[in-house]
């Protein structure tokens, strides 16, 4: 089965990120601002418009557990999309972000969300509704983080560049640094998995 611009796809010049919801639906995030949301049973698209301006990549999409859809842009906004409300709600600079650039949505075991910039890591806590911000001041080793993982015990590795890895322990509020001078082979870090 094929879907493009005939199907109700686009204008957009590629796909940028896909997610899987837990309803079924295919979200396809691309690199206008614009999520599609595909009903494969219905065979009906949906258009939602999360970010402004040219050229915006939606380069994360991450699905909470209460059943939200989080949307990262590299450009002008992170949404926040509760699926039986529908629009989308963005969460820019004016709420408290350090940066509306998005690259990377992850949501800790304790269900806060944690938000990868370019100036750091913004950390959500819907429960006190509140933001806060982690950078170098807090003791990040460098601000931008394209990636983010949770360990077992609960602390946050981020990453995605060549500085190496600065490691969050949020119980603790402590924050290490890995990097060359510690054992690592290069301070460049792209790809990182915990072992089970």
């Amino acid at each position: 089965k094929y879907l493009g611009k005939e199907q109700g796809l686009g204008p957009f010049r590629f796909v940028s990120e896909m997610l899987l919801d837990r309803s079924g639906k295919v979200w396809v995030g691309t690199d206008s601002g614009t999520v599609y949301a595909v009903h494969e049973k219905s065979g009906s698209i949906e258009r939602l418009h999360v970010a402004d301006g040219n050229f915006t990549i939606i380069n994360n999409m991450y699905e909470d557990k209460y059943g939200q859809l989080w949307f990262g842009s590299q450009r002008n906004s992170s949404a926040m999309l509760n699926t039986s409300r529908g629009r989308p709600n963005n969460i820019t600079t004016a709420n408290g972000l350090s940066n509306n650039a998005i690259w990377t949505v992850h949501e800790s075991a304790s269900g806060n969300i944690w938000l990868g910039t370019v100036d750091g890591v913004d950390l959500i806590s819907p429960t006190e509704k509140s933001i806060r911000h982690i950078g170098k001041e807090q003791g990040l080793h460098h601000e931008r983080t394209t990636t983010l993982l949770e360990d077992q015990q609960g602390q946050v590795w981020c990453f995605g560049n060549q500085f190496g890895i600065s490691i969050i322990d949020p119980k603790n509020k402590r924050i290490k640094y890995l990097g060359k001078a510690q054992g690592l082979p290069s301070n460049e870090v792209t790809v990182l998995f915990e072992e089970k």
